[in-house]
């Protein structure tokens, strides 16, 4: 019998964690910083025009840096107007995606 493939929900249940930063583009691939373990990936030859897998890649390799960036912004703001609010409430919504926790719909 083959185990069942992976699916985000296994992964929010389980307690999973992304792999440690940094990360580094290389190409198509984004591996973690210092060493040849390839965290994300993508192959779509004559499908996605190797520009756009590129353009991927480099927002992957961005990741770590922008959820650390929402995470500053989400700790310092001291919000007073509706629209303030808001925005809040969507930035603390994506870091709770971005870390795995359940989101209500």
């Amino acid at each position: 019998m083959t185990p069942d493939k992976p699916t985000e929900e296994t992964a929010k249940t389980q307690g999973a964690r992304h792999s440690p930063g940094p990360w580094r583009v290389n190409g198509t691939q984004v591996a973690t910083d210092g060493s040849s373990r390839i965290i994300f990936t993508q192959n779509f030859p004559g499908v996605v025009q190797a520009e756009e897998l590129i353009a991927n890649a480099v927002l992957v390799g961005a990741v770590l840096d922008l959820l650390a960036a929402a995470k500053a912004v989400e700790a310092r703001c001291d919000c007073h107007t509706r629209s303030s609010i808001d925005a809040m409430s969507e930035l603390s919504t994506a870091i709770a995606k971005a870390e795995g926790r359940k989101v209500a719909a």
